[in-house]
């Protein structure tokens, strides 16, 4: 495993940490994290820099004590004891991972020990990107899977404009790919965005999130969500889940 800390650039796969301040040793209270917090990006992607982007920009709020990363392509799965050491997931694919079933396993048990957990674009495709296992058959996920869509640019539309998820979020703008899934919202979930097209952008249930867009932007290529907006702050928001 490679890391990174702020002001020291390391190779492009591997676990890559930033730092805004020294790490504490003891564990972080799952579910509880109003102060800043650790956070872990797990990204099965096909270009380093589709990563690293999304690392830079939730670093660059300064809201998390710590953004680590893991990436590359077919990403493995990460044991459960790793990820416990973390208050915040967020998971996002475009390339399959090494094994759908136990990686979304490895994500339920996360979530069942109070973990808050945020799933993006393309995870939230099926069959092929996305997750599996238990957190799919036992309804983790806040929306169905479904195919992916782009092309046509889209932009954020406020269902709960006040709620914790949209907070700081003035604008986004998917670019112009805006690339997300065909999804719709599953029972006992709750919606708080759409994009322009009327799809689902931003929902929730308990403490995982769907997030129907790419993670990485325009700083990373150009047709991703435009840079200007506030994707980084949506980002961020759907990882303090004790706030909603």
């Amino acid at each position: 495993k490679k890391s990174r800390s702020k002001g020291k650039k390391s190779g492009s796969t591997g676990k890559k940490s930033r730092s805004t301040k020294t790490s504490k040793s003891s564990k972080c209270t799952k579910g509880r994290n109003d102060s800043p917090s650790k956070v872990l990006i797990l990204a099965s992607v096909p270009f380093p820099e589709f990563a690293d982007d999304v690392q830079a920009k939730l670093d660059s709020l300064n809201l998390f004590s710590q953004v680590d990363l893991i990436s590359g392509v077919n990403l493995a799965t990460p044991d459960n004891e790793m990820l416990q050491e973390y208050d915040s997931v967020l998971v996002y694919s475009d390339t399959d991972f090494a094994n759908r079933d136990t990686m979304g396993n490895v994500l339920a048990e996360y979530v069942d020990n109070g973990g808050c957990l945020s799933v993006a674009t393309f995870a939230l495709s099926s069959p092929s990107l996305g997750l599996g296992g238990r957190f799919l058959t036992d309804g983790y996920l806040p929306v169905t899977q479904g195919p992916q869509d782009q092309f046509t640019p889209l932009t954020l539309v406020p269902v709960l404009p006040d709620h914790p998820l949209l907070e700081a979020v003035t604008s986004f703008n998917g670019g112009t790919s805006s690339y997300h899934n065909i999804v719709t919202v599953v029972p006992g979930a709750t919606l708080v965005a759409n994009w322009s097209n009327d799809l689902p952008l931003v929902v929730f249930k308990d403490h995982v999130v769907a997030l129907n867009f790419y993670p990485a932007s325009s700083d990373a290529r150009d047709d991703f969500w435009d840079a200007t907006t506030d994707g980084a702050r949506l980002m961020a928001n759907s990882l303090f889940c004790n706030k909603f």
